[in-house]
């Protein structure tokens, strides 16, 4: 990298010192409308010289020299016609030059003034023009970016050519700029040279992207063809140096604007070999891209008028900055930088650059064909863009470029049905099923073992998407878009993770309610088995008919309760325990068992959801009771006090192992109401002559 940078250095260096070692009289000097030679700026030397006087002729005391309005030709190439013009103007340049290297030089003014003006030996480097410094930055530019890729990619042959296209440019830009920023002459010789090389510079940089052309982003040709391509155009300059060619305009642009063509063309069949290989295609409208934006205006803006002869050098420097976009962009393909981010942009650029071509092809269509001034013919040129053009740009773009509308609703609708299948499994085959027919893709994958990724990205060059796990999907590998035929974007990414993140918050919506579906039956077990269960138990042992008929509608009316899930009003706690002390009296009496039952009177309010847990736990412990205590009494204190509710329930039976396994529902249930209720279990130790004792405590909520 060292030795490209200083090669760039080195030419530039050169470039410079022959610039500011030529003579300078201060003169700035130009062509008026009447095509007389004017004193545009006068500095250092001329400064005795009016701004504005007309100059006619200049010497050296013993010859003088007539000027003439093309003495002052920025580019030969493109405004004579043939090489014995060009060979006379060279004549003229070194007689020209040789007045100004002589002592002293006077100038001849249109009145008769006559001006003497002694020159400086070399031109201060602050007086080269803006021109010089742009053409001298093409050069640099294009050389450094093309040296840099064949640096880190020289086992490519399209880096290769690059480096000989940015070489050309380093040649071609910065080699006008010396003969093309002049102050008026400049030696044949030297003129020749650079002028020549010039020539030279821009014929390789065609030759080289024509030779690109064949080998980027895929070969398309053996190896020779795109060296055979390069001594084609090298033979061509040799042969129009030699003088086979009398038309200098011929000799110096048939061929480029052949190779120009022979560029499009070539894209062309890159276009349809890369259809199938989206990174290549993308990778080639980079090139189009930069193409169309750099040389093709270039041609447009530069060549093509000089080819009716209208004078455009004065552009040129100017234009040589449409070679940077070219450089960057084959940079760019070369490299494979963010081919994935190309999009829609490029082809609204291809169209407006089209829209350009074609106003001014239309503008030249109109002033040489129809005569029509350059004012109503750029007017008439902007106006069939306008009614023509745009329009049908326009329904171009709809029908080729603008995505189809989304079926928003038909796609939240198959979201949703992958999401609420049942099981993991299921769930992750339908929603690859969906991004299936999303994307297209060539490959889809669910990536188990993947590292967890929050957001979607592109991998590959845009060739594969991972889209992010989504509920208890793992991360999905989508490659391929579209059958292999586009890459993904940035706005697939944007798709993804909208995607995904709705398909999460489906699935957890699912778990959810299949959580509250798994509490419900857990509350309709529980309660069927506390109060249904506690209450046919009671029916089954009771000697009267009428009770057990009571029994049976007292437990038809807790079971439409329980499947309603409905609860009773809240209640003040000494009127909300009667019912539920009536019936464990009830239930003890039939099987003996006295009852010592302790409860407060307060009016403090008992919530239904509180009620409805006491009266169960009550239930389940007189169920243990009758059933594995053989006990003969069994004792319930009730107290509330400090937002705390506070449940003993003791027996003087033969007591258990509360810490033991639990061989029954019936402890399990009466825990687990207890923690939902936020409440706590626990037991005390045996007092009184009671064996077990089981102690509930239940917050109270403030305001009962």
């Amino acid at each position: 990298m060292i030795g490209v940078v200083a090669i760039g250095l080195l030419c530039a260096c050169a470039v410079l010192y022959f610039a500011v070692s030529q003579p300078w009289l201060g003169l700035k000097l130009a062509v008026d409308g009447h095509g007389s030679t004017v004193a545009a700026r006068v500095q250092g030397p001329s400064r005795a010289v009016p701004l504005g006087a007309h100059l006619t002729a200049i010497g050296d005391g013993t010859s003088r020299i007539e000027l003439t309005a093309g003495d002052l030709l920025i580019e030969p190439d493109g405004n004579l016609p043939r090489f014995a013009d060009y060979e006379t103007f060279l004549a003229r340049q070194d007689a020209l030059a040789a007045v100004m290297r002589a002592p002293r030089v006077e100038l001849f003014g249109a009145q008769g003034g006559i001006w003497a003006v002694t020159p400086l030996p070399q031109r201060p480097i602050g007086d080269l023009p803006t021109e010089f410094w742009v053409a001298l930055f093409v050069g640099l530019v294009a050389w450094l970016i093309a040296g840099s890729i064949w640096v880190f990619r020289s086992e490519l042959r399209s880096a290769r050519y690059l480096l000989l296209s940015g070489a050309s440019t380093l040649v071609f830009s910065p080699f006008a700029a010396v003969y093309g920023t002049r102050e008026l002459a400049m030696a044949s010789a030297p003129f020749r040279f650079f002028s020549d090389m010039n020539f030279f510079g821009g014929s390789l940089f065609i030759a080289a992207l024509v030779a690109l052309m064949l080998y980027y982003p895929r070969a398309i040709a053996p190896a020779w063809i795109g060296r055979a391509v390069v001594a084609l155009f090298v033979g061509w300059f040799v042969a129009q140096q030699v003088g086979l060619f009398d038309s200098m305009v011929f000799a110096r642009r048939a061929l480029v604007f052949v190779g120009l063509i022979a560029t499009f063309a070539l894209a062309a069949v890159q276009w349809r070999g890369t259809r199938f290989d989206p990174v290549a295609r993308a990778a080639l409208q980079w090139f189009l891209l930069s193409w169309l934006v750099g040389c093709s205006a270039f041609a447009a803006l530069i060549f093509v008028p000089q080819m009716f002869g209208i004078d455009t050098s004065k552009m040129q420097a100017f234009g040589f900055l449409l070679f940077v976009p070219v450089y960057a962009g084959l940079a760019f393909g070369i490299i494979r930088y963010r081919l994935f981010d190309l999009g829609e942009w490029w082809a609204r650029t291809m169209t407006w650059m089209l829209s350009l071509v074609m106003l001014v092809v239309l503008d030249m269509l109109f002033l040489l064909v129809l005569h029509l001034s350059p004012g109503l013919s750029i007017g008439l040129a902007l106006l069939v863009c306008g009614l023509v053009w745009l329009p049908l740009r326009g329904l171009l773009w709809g029908r080729l470029v603008v995505r189809r509308p989304l079926d928003t609703r038909g796609r939240f609708q198959r979201l949703a049905d992958a999401a609420f299948q049942d099981g993991a499994e299921a769930r992750g085959e339908a929603w690859t099923r969906l991004l299936q027919s999303i994307y297209d893709p060539l490959e889809s994958t669910l990536q188990a073992d993947c590292s967890e990724t929050a957001e979607a990205r592109l991998a590959q060059d845009g060739l594969v998407l991972i889209v992010p796990a989504a509920g208890d999907v793992p991360p999905l590998r989508l490659a391929n878009a579209q059958r292999g035929r586009h890459l993904f974007n940035r706005a697939d990414v944007d798709l993804a993770n909208d995607l995904a993140a709705m398909f999460d918050h489906l699935v957890r919506n699912r778990g959810a309610f299949d959580a509250g579906a798994a509490t419900e039956r857990k509350r309709i077990a529980q309660d069927i088995h506390d109060h249904v269960g506690a209450t046919l138990l009671d029916a089954l042992h009771s000697p009267r008919s009428d009770r057990k008929d009571r029994l049976i509608r007292d437990t038809l009316s807790d079971l439409r309760g329980i499947i309603n899930g409905t609860g009773q009003q809240d209640l003040p706690i000494g009127e909300a325990l009667v019912p539920i002390r009536r019936e464990t009296a009830e239930r003890l009496e039939t099987k003996g068992i006295r009852l010592d039952w302790q409860a407060p009177s307060a009016e403090a309010v008992l919530d239904a959801a509180r009620l409805h847990t006491v009266r169960s736990i009550v239930r389940e412990a007189v169920s243990n009771a009758i059933k594995h205590a053989e006990c003969s009494l069994l004792r319930v204190s009730i107290t509330l006090e400090a937002g705390e509710l506070s449940l003993v329930i003791e027996d003087d039976g033969k007591g258990f192992d509360p810490h033991g396994p639990a061989t029954g529902a019936g402890l399990v249930n009466i825990r687990d109401r207890a923690t939902v209720a936020g409440g706590d279990l626990s037991w005390l130790a045996p007092a009184g002559g009671f064996v077990s004792r089981l102690h509930v405590q239940l917050p109270v909520p403030a305001g009962t």
